[in-house]
């Protein structure tokens, strides 16, 4: 029987009385990843964000990268953390528990995410006579000017000035060089 009682243990002044049986609530949170989605690539820091729902309110949310916690549970909506995937290559898996206020939990399937390292663009801009060309990729200036490259690639430029021209030097986004 449930009946209803005062801090003191009184019942007068009881307007209905009711008996009937509480039933535990079993039903466990959703919860979804919805960045990234799976079979993204991803490359850098990259946002990833879970939504999850409880009749009975979401404690937090704790998110997994190859099965393993990542960062610190996020008690409150909206439930995303910053990835810093660089150093990392290849594939793996992405995951997000939740956590009502009862204690029940629920975890997300694994999503599979690529990870590509950041891709630079390198652009000469060549002004006088002579040529730039690169050891690696396609430069070779006058004509190709730009190419792309993965983070962390080396790239050697040889500049080459015609008869009668000097290389003064280069310089910007932490290349720099002169002539010898």
């Amino acid at each position: 029987d449930l009946k209803a009682k005062d801090f003191t243990n009184n019942q007068n002044g009881l307007s209905v009385q009711q008996s009937g049986e509480l039933t535990p609530d079993t039903t466990t949170p959703t919860v979804s990843i919805t960045s990234p989605t799976d079979g993204t690539n991803v490359s850098g820091t990259d946002l990833v964000s879970a939504t999850a729902s409880d009749s009975f309110g979401i404690e937090h949310v704790q998110f997994f990268i190859d099965g393993n916690p990542f960062g610190s549970p996020d008690t409150s909506e909206p439930y995303q953390i910053n990835w810093d995937s660089r150093g990392l290559t290849g594939s793996h898996t992405l995951s997000a528990q939740a956590r009502d206020n009862l204690g029940l939990e629920a975890t997300t399937p694994d999503i599979i995410v690529t990870v590509v390292p950041p891709i630079f663009s390198l652009t000469i801009n060549l002004s006088g006579n002579g040529t730039v060309t690169s050891d690696v990729g396609a430069i070779t200036c006058p004509g190709v000017c730009a190419d792309n490259y993965a983070e962390g690639t080396p790239v050697t430029l040889t500049a080459q000035s015609e008869p009668g021209s000097d290389f003064s030097g280069w310089s910007g986004a932490g290349c720099s060089g002169v002539s010898s």
